[in-house]
């Protein structure tokens, strides 16, 4: 059974490896994306966000601290922009954690261990939401290095804690970035 962080390891090794097959055209939609400024803010500083306001230490071993929290959502969100920026989709990263801030307000603060789930799951619902090119659960499992089954299932139960409202309004957007 593999962890979380050999998960996300994986994931990285992945989306690396898938990239540097690609054809030309990609490499250029690389350099005009990272030519481009983001309107994201820094990812340090929406890691501690999101750390401050999704997950909790509470209930871990002593030795787990806020900055290894920090850390672990630090980490996964490397993951998903990485895959974001491949797909050049970086400017979903704002939508995606409002959904995330959603499903807390549902369901209350989340242990570390779900820390890659639900940005996860909150990545994908946002790309089909909002992105009209065609990715399926089997390529977001295996670019996450996570099985279709579980996604599916973490699919369903976050669609249902937001009650399949996925709408975001520009004043939400600006709400969440005044917070950052």
């Amino acid at each position: 059974m593999t962890t979380k962080k050999e998960k996300r390891e994986t994931s990285t090794e992945s989306t690396s490896s898938t990239q540097s097959t690609r054809t030309k055209s990609s490499s250029s939609k690389k350099e005009k994306s990272s030519k481009s400024k983001s309107s994201n803010p820094p990812l340090l500083q929406l890691a501690e966000q999101a750390a401050d306001r999704f997950f909790t230490t509470k209930n871990c071993e002593e030795s787990y601290t806020n900055k290894q929290l920090v850390s672990d959502v630090l980490e996964s969100m490397e993951v998903l922009e990485k895959f974001l920026d491949y797909w050049t989709l970086k400017h979903f990263f704002v939508p995606m954690l409002i959904y995330v801030d959603r499903y807390v307000a549902q369901v209350g603060k989340l242990g570390p261990v779900h820390i890659f789930d639900i940005l996860c799951v909150a990545c994908v619902v946002t790309v089909k939401v909002w992105e009209d090119k065609w990715i399926t659960n089997t390529t977001f499992a295996k670019m996450f290095a996570i099985t279709k089954e579980e996604l599916n299932i973490n699919e369903r139960n976050f669609l249902n804690a937001l009650d399949y409202d996925l709408s975001v309004t520009n004043e939400e957007v600006l709400e969440f970035l005044s917070s950052t």
